[in-house]
This record gives structure tokens, sequence and C-alpha cells, in this order.
């Protein structure tokens, strides 16, 4: 799929980066919930990229979480996100599940001599294999190891049964109700509580209550009205794209003509009504006007000039006429990174193994 852009052309796929390194950082509340609602209010889906945070750095540790958050779901109105977002950034992230999910290391696992208790169980070499990571407690050989069970990850809870229930005499943690013996991200969390046995789960479920005054902010930025319009985009951004997302492969390095980091620029200002239409809020507006697409010049055309001149009317932003720091709130350069580093500007560094890659989507 092509870049899209949010209802105040950000970058779709920055915005959410932007949440998740919010949340995980502890940024202050008022910029996790705006970029919660320019996801939401984009009329973009926003409870898989929730899912996804929860248990790549929360679901270890907070495992009672779950059922909360599967009422919030479906309620699904804006507070109901809200809730969760402010719930997220108060909780205490782990990095591990991320980690085993994304970062694979490619370290080669340890070759020593096989323990009795693996040559009776007589398993083919990929299990095996999975089993002497587990045994050598190398987290790297581990997140390689365990990645060969993507597509299998029944297998993966009962090698996880064995080692720990059998071998170790650990109880396993059994999958929580709703979750499916083939959720591979929902056993990961379960190997990452397995793998830091000094951190409890936490048995209480707490949910941050969502302050009248930071629900009352959101809706009134959301419905106020700017005029003349073209002040729009300066009055709404309140926030800088997050300069901390290199490690993923944004979708800003796919344009078409891409040849270098300012062409996120020259989308902004001169192709924004056809990226934008890739999102649901911009697809209504830009439909309801009989707009035409030519993907080739990545183009929008309307088939005659009443209909280009009342979609202006109310909806062109002008961004190529905005400030450069108005428009670099949403295109600003972003240096690529590792993975690794990343993490360690969140983490303490000397606690995470080298992942030295990009990733390539984050749900």
């Amino acid at each position: 799929m092509p870049p899209a852009l949010t209802r105040y052309l950000y970058f779709a796929d920055e915005v959410y980066l932007s949440l998740l390194t919010a949340i995980i950082k502890k940024a202050a509340v008022e910029e996790c919930l705006f970029w919660a609602a320019e996801i939401f209010y984009s009329e973009l889906a926003i409870w898989p990229f929730l899912w996804t945070v929860y248990y790549d750095f929360f679901a270890a540790q907070y495992p009672k979480h779950m059922k909360r958050l599967s009422k919030l779901e479906k309620k699904n109105g804006i507070e109901d996100v809200l809730v969760t977002v402010a719930t997220f950034r108060h909780l205490i992230p782990n990095w591990q599940t991320f980690y085993l999910r994304l970062c694979s290391s490619n370290t080669p696992i340890p070759k020593t001599s096989s323990p009795q208790w693996l040559v009776d169980l007589d398993l083919p070499d990929e299990e095996e294999r999975f089993l002497r990571a587990l045994d050598s407690e190398s987290f790297p050989a581990i997140a390689t190891a365990v990645s060969e069970f993507k597509n299998s990850a029944e297998r993966l809870y009962e090698l996880l049964r064995v080692y720990y229930s059998e071998v170790k005499g650990i109880e396993v943690p059994i999958l929580p109700a709703g979750s499916k013996a083939n959720d591979y991200h929902t056993i990961l969390s379960i190997l990452s509580r397995l793998l830091q046995p000094d951190q409890r789960a936490r048995k209480h479920v707490v949910f941050r209550k969502l302050e009248t005054r930071w629900l009352g902010a959101v809706t009134t930025h959301n419905d106020e009205t700017i005029d003349p319009l073209y002040k729009t985009l300066p009055a709404k951004r309140l926030f800088r794209i997050s300069e901390d997302i290199g490690c993923f492969r944004l979708d800003r390095y796919k344009l078409p003509w891409q040849r270098g980091p300012r062409d996120a620029y020259a989308l902004l200002r001169r192709h924004w009504e056809f990226f934008a239409y890739f999102t649901p809020i911009w697809k209504k507006r830009l439909d309801a006007h009989g707009a035409k697409f030519n993907p080739r010049k990545a183009e929008v055309f309307f088939p005659n000039d009443d209909l280009l001149e009342e979609f202006g009317e109310k909806w062109n932003y002008e961004p190529d006429e905005q400030s450069l720091p108005v428009q670099e709130m949403s295109v600003r350069d972003i240096e690529r990174i590792s993975a690794q580093s990343w993490l360690s500007g969140i983490f303490p560094k000397s606690s995470i193994p080298a992942a030295d890659l990009l990733i390539t989507s984050y749900y």
C-alpha cells in the first residue's frame, strides 16, 4: 500500500510509531493522547496496534490486563482508546518480547554435548536447537531459535511446557482466555515472563483514570473549526513526528520517486491529495467530490472546476504554503538507526543484546 496521510497530513505509519515511542518513553500524556486521537479521528485501525504494543511491552508483566482491554475494544469509543493509551504510559515496559518477535540477532546456538534429558526427547533438529538455546540462557541465541516457530506457535508452546515444567520444574502460565494455541505473539510474552523469573507478573489490574480535562482537550481540538482554512495545520499540529523511529522501514522510504530524505517534503507540497486518499477520512472527502486518480503521476484530478473549487474551499489546508516549522511537524528528516539504538534510548543500554537491523513493519 502507498504511504497514507492522516487527517492533518502526517504520514500514518509515523503517527503510529510516534505514539509507540511516546508511550514507551513516557512522554507527556498530552502527546500520547494527541497521536492516538490523530489515528482515531482519521478513521484508521487503532486496536490491532494497541494489542501489538500490549503484547510487545506489557503482557509479560501485566497478563491480567487482557480482559479489560477486550472490553474497551468492544466499546471502541475515543474515551476507550484514550484510557488504554494513558494506562500503557503509566505501566512499566519491558523490551524482551519486542526483541524476540522483531530483533532476531542471528546469534549461533552454542554447540555443547547434549544433556541426557534432551537426548531422551528425540526431537527434530529445529526443536532441539530451540531447547538447547533455552538451556544456554543466551538471549540472542533464543531469539534466533524461536524465530523458526512463527508458523507453528502451538508447537512452541508445547516445547515451553516440556522444558520448563518437566525439565526445570517451573510452572508454565496457561494461555489467557480468548487466546489461541497458535497465537505466536501471546506465547512470546509467556516466554519473556519465563526468561525473567525475578520480574513477577502483577496480580492486580490497574487502569489509569482519564481526567476530564484530557478528554475535553482532545474532543475540543477535534471539533473546533479553524477560520480561515489555511491556518488549520498551524493550529492543529501540536507535536512533531518522533525523530527516534528510524529503525523502522518507514513508508516515506517507499516513495516512487525516492532519491533522498527531502522527498517527503515534495509529497506534502505537490502530491498530498493522492496519498491522503489512502486514509479513510480523506477517501470519503475526495469521493464526495468525484476525485479521480493518476497513479503513475501520483496525482488527483476532478471532473470539473466546480468540484475542484468546492473541495478546496472545504479541505485544502495548503500544506505547500505553510512555514517550514509547520511543514517539519510532519516531514522532518529522520535518520536511520538500528533497533538496538532505538531500544537503548528507552531501556538501559547494557541490558539489550545487539540487534543491528531495521524493522520491516510493526504490526
